[in-house]
Order: C-alpha cells, then structure tokens, then sequence
C-alpha cells in the first residue's frame, strides 16, 4: 500500500491574502535548536514581549523570549529529532534514582511537553522518518 503525506500547506483563498504573500518576497526564516522561526514583526511574540517590557526592538527573533504559543513557530523534521533526543534525555533524568525529587519532576515535566510536540507533529501527518521519500 501506497502512503501518502497530506498538505501541510495553508490554501491561499482571497486576492487580499494573494497580495499580502506577493509582497513577502523574502521571508525571514530562522533555525534555532529545536524550532524554526517564520519571522513575521506583526505576530512574533517574543517582538510584543520585549516591547511590552520597553525594551529595544531589533527585528529579530530572541530565543529568551520565545514563547511555545507563538504563530511563527514551526517544527521541521530537523526540529522534531532534535526534541526527539532531547525528550529522551529528560525522560531518563526523571527515572534517576539519585537525583532530587524536584528535579526529576520538571524533567518528566519538560518530556511531556516536548512529547506534547512531537505529537502534534506526528498528527499533522508528518511521515516518521523511516517512511520518508527521497
């Protein structure tokens, strides 16, 4: 049986929205560890987090004030085996026997959320990675 990965695309479905990508001829794209940042000045939350600080706007993403909820993020499959390793090492933090119980309750908690990704991710019907095509 044949699979195949559905579009993981936004459709484009008023002239107003046509216009609007035409006019971003290049987009800002930013690789960071374990996310990609799509900048866009008027949605990025971490620009509206350090202006509501009253701090300097520089046009460019900062990682300290990223925030999970922001639309700009994405997660490629370089990001997800990045959160894949990472939720692995948080899981066997959380199972050491001889670390302090607070410590190995927020490394179950930052597994969980990095597992809530690679869900999500998943679930966009992403192929793992043994079911990629060239």
């Amino acid at each position: 049986m044949e699979r195949t990965a559905s579009f993981q695309g936004r459709a484009v479905t008023s002239a107003g929205s046509a216009e609007r990508l035409l006019e971003q001829t290049d987009p800002a794209i930013y690789h960071g560890q374990g996310m990609t940042c799509v900048w866009r000045a008027t949605t990025v939350a971490c620009r509206k987090a350090k202006l509501a600080l009253g701090l300097p706007d520089d046009d460019t993403p900062d990682e300290v004030e990223c925030r999970s909820s922001c639309a700009n993020l994405a997660y490629t499959d370089r990001d997800i085996e990045d959160a894949q390793r990472r939720r692995e090492r948080h899981w066997a933090d959380a199972a050491d026997p001889l670390a302090p119980k607070p410590r190995r309750d927020r490394a179950a908690a930052q597994a969980a959320q990095l597992s809530g990704i690679i869900d999500r991710h998943h679930l966009q019907g992403v192929p793992d990675a043994g079911e990629r095509t060239a």
